[in-house]
């Protein structure tokens, strides 16, 4: 028979050890198949390990119809060869072993098994222990909102096996306060912040953080935190201005209110900081306080604060007034400090 190469240096798994790598062939039977064993052995999950291997080949058997057999051991070189712990589809290159003890090396041996029932005798030996930890981690800490984006952070979790810098999370999201959480990032290892973009502005969001260790376990924290995105200037404010203001008065070459444009392009800077020509006194957006009755624009649009002196209410009669949620989108964009957002 054809004899097995050596084992490839590993170093996720303890030292691969070679007792005897020969294949020996079944008296009038072809050879069995020609394969170097286990290549690689890892924790994936709770009281789980991943055994790995390249393809076998065979001069009768194509390699999709190879069949391999795990065996598994809690002392080097003890496996009962009589008895596979597993055995693998055709063709398989990986099997996962579960419910294994825990806090204790086991040692794998993987044999290949051609279509005539021939068995590769190679003894390719790694060890690996089980992790059955999760990380110990305290959960998302602070978020900070834009209009269509937001930065969340927390503190580094703690595992038993994978150092911080080695541990991911994983970002959930819901636009239900705390149910329906959906995954929307994975961090890369050891990043303790992220920034989401695309969100919708003036919009409810919450967000949960997990941390995951090298061997996949993700910890199981419920804490979450919750915030509305802010008032988008762009795409909340002036598609207010085009539906209400711009045909029929602030618009064109030569807009009402001594010039005061409220087109895209324009409106921002014909009004915020700008003081009010026709009110002597007022500024029509005031950036500089929260308070919205400080701006002319919000008494201007809301009819019960728009008196005589301070002009006829907006848009003018007969003109349809402004609707009771684009007042209160325009109120909530002042009262965030008027962001040309």
């Amino acid at each position: 028979g054809r004899g097995a190469p050596d084992p490839r240096p590993n170093n996720d798994s303890g030292p691969a050890t070679t007792i005897d790598a020969g294949a020996v062939s079944a008296p009038g039977v072809d050879d069995p198949p020609n394969f170097a064993g286990v290549e690689r052995l890892r924790p994936e999950g709770l009281s789980s390990l991943v055994a790995e291997w390249s393809e076998a080949r065979d001069d009768n058997s194509a390699p999709e119809a190879i069949v391999y057999s795990v065996f598994v051991s809690n002392e080097p070189g003890m496996q009962d060869f009589t008895a596979p712990t597993l055995r693998s589809p055709a063709g398989s290159t990986s099997m996962r072993l579960s419910g294994l003890p825990l806090g204790l090396p086991l040692y794998v041996v993987v044999r290949a098994t051609d279509e005539a029932g021939n068995e590769n005798e190679n003894r390719v030996e790694l060890s690996a222990i089980p992790d059955g930890r999760r990380p110990q981690f305290a959960g998302i800490v602070a978020t900070h909102v834009g209009a269509t984006s937001a930065e969340l952070s927390w503190a580094p979790a703690s595992d038993d096996r994978s150092s911080p810098e080695r541990i991911r999370y994983t970002v959930y999201e819901s636009r239900e306060v705390t149910t329906n959480f959906v995954v929307v990032r994975t961090t890369s290892p050891g990043e303790t912040q992220v920034q989401l973009t695309d969100l919708a502005p003036s919009s409810g969001y919450s967000w949960r953080v997990r941390a995951v260790d090298e061997a996949g376990n993700e910890d199981t924290n419920e804490k979450s935190l919750s915030a509305t995105t802010l008032v988008s200037y762009a795409i909340n404010v002036q598609p207010i201005y085009d539906a209400n203001c711009v045909d029929s008065c602030h618009g064109g070459s030569t807009p009402a209110g001594n010039g005061l444009s409220l087109e895209a392009g324009l409106s921002y800077a014909h009004t915020v900081g700008q003081p009010g020509l026709a009110s002597p006194g007022t500024i029509r957006v005031d950036p500089t306080t929260s308070d919205p009755m400080a701006s002319l624009l919000v008494r201007k649009i809301v009819p019960a604060l728009a008196p005589g002196d301070l002009g006829s209410p907006m848009p003018p009669a007969p003109l349809p007034r402004v609707t009771m949620n684009d007042r209160d989108t325009i109120i909530q964009w002042v009262e965030q400090g008027a962001l040309n957002n």
